[in-house]
C-alpha cells in the first residue's frame, strides 16, 4: 500500500466535510453519531465512498488515491502506517478525540481465512506473480513473513495490513459495534437506517477484489489454516462473539457480492446451515461430494457439539485415540453420572486450549478415557508439567449431564469446547464418575471459590476505570481469563507492562470463596448478584493479586485503620483490617438480611472458610 509522507493533520471534529455553504454537510453533521473504525480489506473503501457523497469523511476518504488533508491518510508516528490502518488505541489523543468522540464506533468482521483469501487475491498474487493463482502457497508465505515480522518486533509491517480485526476493537476508540461482513452490504445499510442515516448501499456499488475468480478458503490447506488461526485466533474468537460463527473450521465465500464465491458455488445447488443467530451460511454439495473422494485424505466426521444434534464437519485423520482407556463397568461412567456423546466416531474434534484449537479425537469426552495424556499441547506431553502419564493428564474423565450426575464430588464446567451444548447446557465434566481423582490443571478454578459471571456471554460492557469510561467483553469475569490484557488502557501500551495484566482472575460470591487470600470488592462495575456486591479474585484462579494494591487504591484492605474504612461505602472494619461488608457481617450472606450498620467486631471466619458452592447454584446460571 502507498504511503504519503506528510504530517498529523488535525481538522476540527475530523469525520465530517465543513463546508459552511453545504446545506447537506450541515444536516448530516448535527444527527451524525457514527464513526468507523477502517478495518483494511473488509470493504472499508466501499462505506467511505457512499458516505463522502452525504459529506462524511471516514478512512480513506472515498479515494485509493493518498489525499493531503484526508486524516485517513496522514501518517502515525507510532507505527509508520497510514492512520485509518491503525487501531484507534493507537492515534495520537487529540486525533482520536477530535475523530471518534464519543460516537458509536462501528468495525466490519470478516472470516480470517476468506479475509486472506481476499488480500491474496487482491494485492500479493500481483506482488508475487511467480505465485500465479495458487493461494494455499500464496496464504502460506503471507503468514510466514507477517509471524516473522512479529517476532522481529514489528507487527506493522505491510502497511499494518496484517493487524488481527481485534486489534480495531480494543479500547480505548476501538470499535464497539461488529458489522457483518457475510452479509454485506445488507448488514451495512441496517446500521445506516438504525442509526438515522439516509444512506443505501447497492450491491453494484460493492468494490471487490478480481482475479483467481475459482479461488476461495475451502482451498487453503490445514496447514496453511493453523498458520492463519495463529496470527488471528482473537478475530475467530470475536466473530463467534458477535454473530455466533464459531466453527474454526469453516469455509466461507460472500454470497452477497458479486466475484467473491467461485463460480462453482451455486445458491441452487447448495444446503443452509442456519448460524447461532440466525444467519445462512452457504455450504457446497458438489464441493463436499469432491473431497469426500479424496482417498485418505479427509472423513466426514462427527462434530461433538452435541445439544445441537450431529453436526457434520471435515476433519483430519491421524489424530491419536485417547490414552488409557477405561474398560469394564466404569467405561461410560458411573450409574449415578453416566457420560454423554457419540462413542466411537472417527475423526477430529476441535478443542481450545487457551488462545488456540487443537485436534483432539472426535469421540471427545463420550467415554472415560486420560482424552489429554499425550495430547493436551501445553501441559501433557513429554518433557512438560505435569508431564505425559502424570499428575491430572493420566486422569480418565468424561462429559456429564450435571442435571443427572449424584455424585460426592460435583461436576466442573469444560472450557474446551465453550460453544457446544448438550440439551441447551454448555458442556461439563466430571474425573469422578470415571473413578479418577480430581487433580486441578494450572489454569482450573481452586475448590471451593467458583466463578460466578457467565461464560460466552455475546457484547460488552461498560467499565469505569479512574473516571475513564472503556468497553470490557459481555463475558468478563464469567472464568479465569486475563481479562485487562487486551482491555485496560494500561496494558495496551508498547514493552513491558504491568504485572496484573497477564494475571488470570473472575468474579466470585464472596460468601462462598474459600481461598486463603480473601476475594475483593468489584471495582470496574458497580455490579450486584442476588442483591450482593460482586467480588473478584485472583487467587480462586491461581494468580497472585498484583493490582488491588497498587491500581484500586479505594479497595477495602488498602484501608489502614478503623476510621478509614468507615469511610469506604462497601467496607467493614474487622478488628484488626478492613473487608468487604459480606466478608465481615454474616447477615449479608443470608437473602433475607441486610446490613443494619452494626459495628462488626471479628471476621465471620479466621480461617476463611466457606463452603463449595453448590451445583444447584451453579445450575442456576444456566437453567
Amino acid at each position: 500500500m502507498m504511503l504519503l509522507q506528510t504530517h498529523q493533520v488535525e481538522p476540527e471534529r475530523g469525520s465530517i466535510l465543513l463546508d459552511k455553504k453545504d446545506d447537506t454537510a450541515k444536516s448530516i453533521f448535527k444527527q451524525e453519531d457514527l464513526v468507523m473504525a477502517y478495518v483494511p480489506f473488509n470493504f472499508g473503501h466501499t462505506v467511505s465512498e457512499k458516505v463522502l457523497q452525504h459529506g462524511i469523511r471516514w478512512g480513506d476518504c472515498g479515494s485509493r488515491d493518498p489525499e493531503a488533508d484526508c486524516l485517513g491518510w496522514q501518517i502515525s508516528n507510532a507505527t509508520g502506517c497510514n492512520l485509518m490502518y491503525v487501531p484507534g488505541k493507537l492515534w495520537p489523543l487529540k486525533s482520536a478525540e477530535s475523530h471518534f468522540g464519543s460516537r458509536t464506533i462501528f468495525g466490519i468482521l470478516r472470516d480470517p481465512y476468506e479475509r486472506m483469501v481476499a488480500q491474496f487475491r487482491g494485492t500479493y498474487r500481483l506482488e508475487h506473480p511467480e505465485l500465479g493463482c495458487d493461494v494455499d502457497a500464496g496464504v502460506k508465505k503471507m503468514m510466514e513473513e507477517y509471524l516473522a515480522a512479529v517476532e522481529a518486533g514489528n507487527p506493522w509491517a505491510n502497511n499494518c495490513n496484517y493487524l488481527p480485526q481485534a486489534e480495531f476493537f480494543d479500547q480505548p476508540f476501538g470499535a464497539t459495534l461488529a458489522v457483518d461482513n457475510r452479509r454485506f452490504p445488507d448488514s451495512m445499510n441496517e446500521v445506516f437506517q438504525k442509526h438515522g442515516y439516509d444512506i443505501q448501499i447497492l450491491t453494484e456499488e460493492v468494490g471487490h477484489v478480481s482475479g483467481c475468480d475459482s479461488k476461495w478458503a475451502a482451498d487453503l490447506s490445514p496447514e496453511t489454516k493453523a498458520l492463519v488461526h495463529k496470527v488471528y485466533h482473537r478475530d475467530f474468537d470475536l466473530i463467534c462473539k458477535e454473530f455466533g460463527y464459531c466453527d474454526p473450521t469453516e469455509n466461507v465465500c460472500l454470497t452477497r457480492v458479486p466475484g467473491m464465491c467461485p463460480p462453482h458455488f451455486k445458491k441452487s445447488a447448495s444446503t443452509h446451515r442456519k448460524g447461532k443467530r440466525g444467519n445462512f451460511v452457504n455450504v457446497d454439495l458438489a464441493q463436499v461430494r469432491s473431497r469426500l473422494h479424496v482417498a485418505g485424505a479427509m472423513k466426514l466426521v462427527v462434530a461433538a457439539t452435541l445439544g445441537l444434534g450431529a453436526t457434520f464437519k471435515f476433519g483430519l485423520e491421524g489424530i491419536p485415540p485417547a490414552q488409557n482407556v477405561t474398560i469394564g463397568a466404569k467405561a461410560f461412567g458411573s450409574q449415578n453420572c453416566p457420560c454423554i456423546g457419540f462413542a466411537g466416531v472417527d475423526g477430529t474434534a476441535m478443542v481450545r486450549v487457551g488462545e488456540h484449537y487443537v485436534a483432539y479425537p472426535g469421540e471427545l469426552g463420550s467415554r472415560c478415557a486420560a482424552w489429554d495424556d499425550d495430547q493436551h499441547p501445553e501441559s501433557c506431553r513429554e518433557g512438560q508439567m505435569p508431564g505425559k502419564g502424570k499428575g491430572w493428564c493420566k486422569q480418565p474423565w468424561c462429559y456429564v449431564d450435571p442435571r443427572n450426575c449424584d455424585l460426592k464430588v460435583a461436576p466442573r464446567l469444560s472450557e474446551y469446547v465453550p460453544t457446544a451444548r448438550y440439551q441447551n447446557m454448555p458442556l461439563f465434566y466430571s474425573y469422578a464418575t470415571c473413578g479418577g481423582e480430581e487433580l486441578q490443571a494450572k489454569d482450573a478454578m481452586q475448590p471451593g471459590c467458583e466463578c460466578i459471571g457467565i461464560e460466552n456471554k455475546a457484547g460488552s460492557i461498560k467499565a469505569n476505570l479512574e473516571g475513564v469510561p472503556i468497553r470490557y467483553p459481555g463475558e468478563a469475569g464469567g472464568s479465569c481469563k486475563a481479562w485487562d490484557l487486551e482491555q485496560n488502557p494500561l496494558c495496551a501500551v508498547k514493552g513491558a507492562k504491568p504485572s496484573f495484566c497477564t494475571q488470570k482472575w473472575c468474579y466470585v460470591d464472596p460468601c462462598k470463596c474459600g481461598v486463603k487470600a480473601p476475594p475483593k470488592e468489584a471495582v470496574y462495575f458497580n455490579a450486584t448478584m442476588r442483591g450482593k456486591t460482586v467480588y473478584y479474585s485472583y487467587e480462586a484462579c491461581g494468580s497472585n493479586d498484583t493490582f488491588t494494591l497498587g491500581y484500586n487504591k479505594n479497595a477495602c484492605i488498602n484501608a489502614k485503620d478503623e476510621k478509614a474504612c468507615g469511610l469506604l461505602p462497601k467496607c467493614a472494619w474487622s478488628g484488626s483490617s478492613c473487608f468487604g461488608k459480606e466478608l465481615v457481617v454474616p447477615e449479608l450472606c443470608s437473602a433475607d438480611q441486610v446490613y443494619n450498620g452494626t459495628k462488626v467486631e471479628d471476621l465471620r471466619s479466621s480461617s476463611w472458610s466457606r463452603p463449595m458452592l453448590s451445583l444447584a447454584a451453579v445450575l442456576t446460571l444456566f437453567c
